[in-house]
């Protein structure tokens, strides 16, 4: 792999993760928007089939898994080195880790629900997925310091 397309790649996705993380610092909100699914709906008359696209549900940016697993990352490389342990990326406990963030962010959801709240699942899923890695990031680096 070239040098240079390695390091665009890195100070492309980096600058913009730091970005990200910093503004979820100062005002936790959705900076990653959900994306729009849509599907070719086949409209039947008798002369002609017209195809219309038709918004039918939002999905999670997939930026946002970006952001996640860098946030993992980089949290589990703090908390290694804060710990004194060599870094090892243990592929179970982030899963365990994300499963645990999306059961936290539908129960923050069934509770926005309850005191009537007005977004959507995927709305808190995605806000609540971003704030947990920058809180991990975050606490991994209290115990480093």
């Amino acid at each position: 792999m070239d040098f240079e397309k390695l390091f665009k790649f890195g100070i492309e996705y980096f600058s913009d993760y730091f970005r990200v993380f910093v503004l979820t610092l100062r005002a936790p909100k959705l900076y990653f928007p959900p994306k729009s699914v849509t599907a070719s709906k086949k409209k039947h008359s008798e002369t002609e089939v017209d195809k219309q696209d038709s918004e039918i549900e939002k999905a999670i940016n997939p930026g946002l898994f970006g952001f996640v697993l860098i946030s993992i990352l980089i949290g589990t490389a703090i908390g290694s080195l804060a710990r004194g342990l060599d870094y090892s990326f243990n592929f179970p406990s982030v899963i365990i880790l994300i499963v645990s963030w999306f059961i936290y962010c539908f129960i923050f959801h069934i509770i926005c629900k309850l005191l009537r709240g007005t977004g959507t699942f995927i709305e808190t899923l995605s806000v609540g997925l971003q704030v947990f890695g920058v809180v991990y990031v975050i606490s991994n680096f209290a115990e480093f310091a």
